[in-house]
């Protein structure tokens, strides 16, 4: 905002978290945040999923969506299915319906018009690497996506950038 002073701080309550990514969608007014750091390296720092900021008050009221839907082969819903993750982006579709993020956990997608909605993977390679509530998985490496591009006549339609930084037989775009 255009100011002659300095801006609020949005996030004054929060403990301290690593930035993913940060994204506006135009079409609901809403801010939505993912933690954990967008990169890797030694000291890469995971968080613990999205946050998405509505302004129909005038001040942010801030929502933290992170269930997730079951990755297929897996039984049950995620309650915090993005702690311990790393995420790259945060992209939209060209209608606004869907918010899409490329992570370590893969690519899921969430309704932009619900945020009590679930996460739903989209792509999930490896789903029995992925963290549950009685273990910690094999490692993020196995589902590590970094950026998808949505078809803009088809929001079902997406590219993904699949694979691991030091390579690996499988990484490419899907």
């Amino acid at each position: 905002r255009a100011s002659n002073g300095p801006c609020p701080l949005i996030s004054q309550d929060w403990p301290a978290l690593p930035s993913g990514a940060l994204a506006y969608d135009a079409s609901t007014d809403e801010l939505w945040y993912a933690t954990g750091d967008g990169s890797t390296g030694a000291t890469t720092y995971t968080g613990d999923g999205v946050w998405v900021a509505s302004h129909a008050t005038g001040s942010p009221n801030w929502t933290h969506v992170n269930v997730g839907d079951p990755a297929p082969g897996q039984a049950n819903t995620r309650e915090h299915l993005f702690d311990g993750a790393v995420i790259q982006q945060i992209r939209f579709d060209k209608t606004g319906s869907w918010a899409y993020v490329p992570t370590s956990y893969g690519v899921w997608r969430h309704s932009t018009s619900d945020l009590s909605a679930h996460w739903k993977p989209v792509f999930v390679p490896a789903p029995d690497a992925l963290p549950t509530s009685a273990s910690t998985g094999t490692g993020s490496t196995s589902n590590y996506t970094t950026d998808v591009a949505i078809d803009p006549n088809d929001g079902n339609h997406v590219v993904v950038a699949y694979g691991w930084v030091v390579g690996g037989s499988a990484n490419g775009w899907y």
